[in-house]
């Protein structure tokens, strides 16, 4: 099967060579929907003719991720022994990458201390294009920027798990809603969006973020436009219609 980048490999590992993700017993499975309405990977999928949870995209799972079945008050969800994991990390030297990523992340978070340079988060459904809506997408794209020579250092893109309407699950619009989006892009300096509801940008920006709404689609041409300083940016004319994103 076809992966999405933001699965296609975990640690440096191809994600088609890694052999873990969930199985579940159909004898066992009440169709509560714990699963279908929790996981923020899209694993599962629903069967509407027989009311049972199943795997639709095994590939989707984080390796290592048992917290489904811990959700499963039912016991119908299992993996494979955990040992797999850990020997797949010795095999693989995935401890070696992992402190590569570290060190990374720590010159990542002293540049920023230091003020040298800005982050920007980017709603996006595909890692290309800019959603047109901002509490439902499918994650955001985080590009750090230097400020001096405006060359990207890092480019990550970021799941959606922590808005409700990003997993299909309906969840009271409020303080709790946008504090779930403000912690997850928290570390973001400047949000460029085509939409927000006027509640979550008033919120954002009351966090000391810098919001562009803009008319732009393509990411990369939006970030030249922010660079070069002619990003144009229409807040009214789009908030007040989305009250709810």
């Amino acid at each position: 099967m076809s992966l999405p980048a933001k699965y296609a490999e975990w640690k440096g590992i191809p994600r088609e060579e890694i052999d873990w993700h969930p199985y579940i017993d159909p004898e066992k499975c009440t169709g509560c929907g714990m699963c279908v309405t929790t996981c923020g990977r899209e694993v599962f999928g629903y069967d509407e003719e027989n009311h049972k949870a199943f795997v639709a995209n095994p590939l989707y799972c984080l390796p290592g991720c048992t917290s489904c079945s811990l959700w499963c008050v039912f016991d119908a969800i299992t993996f494979p022994d955990k040992q797999y994991i850990k020997n797949l990390i010795k095999e693989k030297k995935v401890l070696l990458l992992a402190k590569q990523q570290l060190k990374k992340k720590r010159e990542e978070k002293k540049r920023k201390e230091e003020g040298k340079t800005v982050k920007i988060a980017v709603p996006s459904d595909d890692g290309k294009t800019i959603s047109h809506h901002f509490g439902r997408t499918k994650g955001f794209v985080v590009i750090e920027l230097e400020k001096e020579s405006n060359e990207i250092k890092n480019r990550e893109y970021r799941t959606n798990t922590f808005t409700g309407h990003a997993r299909g699950v309906e969840r009271k619009h409020g303080e709790g809603h946008h504090r779930a989006i403000r912690e997850g892009i928290g570390d973001c300096d400047v949000v460029i969006a085509n939409s927000m509801g006027s509640g979550v940008y008033e919120d954002l920006k009351s966090a000391g973020m810098k919001i562009f709404i803009t008319d732009e689609s393509d990411i990369e041409r939006a970030i030249e436009l922010y660079i070069s300083g002619k990003l144009s940016d229409n807040p009214l004319s789009t908030c007040e219609h989305h009250h709810h994103d």
